[in-house]
């Protein structure tokens, strides 16, 4: 799914990469858990020691609020961005300056974020890419906590969920191991919902198709 959409996100708006990923603002450490147009090779270095001297993020970590969108000019960075070994070492072979993006949801001192980074040549991002980011950040929130609801609360607490929902039965029995398990099926009730939520989700693709390209009236409006 994130790939999909970091592709659509960065060709709306004409971005080199984009990418969402997790940071601790408290220990420094960050992960970029999916992304479109980075260098596998940079990417990977990214977590190992780069997101412990992202002078963005350090610049804003204690304003940083769920919902917030902001650009690498906002942090008051520009003119020392150069003299860092954030963009010395990891911008600047990457053939990037500028970065856009949004914190889509903060827990505690952990971050989940979207991001984009474009070359200096191409320009600092505006009222246009801010507005398209401000209206994807509604759906791109209520993915994020759906999945880390299933994430934290782990499988079984999950699967008992969807037992008292009715949406799934459960059953002992032996596998081809021939060891004792438990085996699932989906019951009638949720094959019924499982077409209510596939038609949300349509409903959600189209709507952010929609935002990702906008007709030119909209965008001017």
């Amino acid at each position: 799914m994130w790939p999909g959409f970091l592709k659509q996100f960065s060709e709306a708006v004409g971005f080199a990469g984009s990418a969402l990923f997790f940071q601790d603002h408290d220990s420094s450490q960050g992960h970029i858990a999916a992304s479109h147009g980075y260098d596998p090779h940079y990417q990977r270095q990214y977590g190992e020691h780069f997101a412990s001297v992202n002078v963005w993020l350090k610049r804003m970590a204690d304003q940083t609020k769920s919902g917030d969108i902001r650009n690498s000019l906002s942090a008051g960075t520009g003119s020392e961005l150069v003299r860092t070994e954030y963009y010395n070492d990891w911008l600047r072979p990457q053939d990037l300056f500028y970065g856009y993006g949004g914190t889509i949801l903060r827990q505690g001192s952990v971050t989940t974020n979207i991001t984009a980074m474009r070359p200096r040549r191409a320009g600092s991002f505006g009222s246009v890419e801010t507005r398209i980011l401000d209206l994807l950040m509604p759906h791109l929130q209520r993915v994020v906590q759906d999945v880390l609801q299933v994430e934290q609360g782990s499988l079984c607490p999950a699967l008992h969920r969807l037992i008292k929902k009715g949406w799934i039965s459960a059953a002992e029995g032996t596998s081809e191991n021939n060891r004792h398990a438990k085996f699932y099926r989906l019951t009638a009730k949720s094959r019924k919902q499982l077409a209510i939520e596939t038609t949300k989700w349509d409903k959600l693709a189209r709507a952010i198709g929609r935002i990702l390209r906008p007709a030119p009236e909209e965008i001017g409006s």
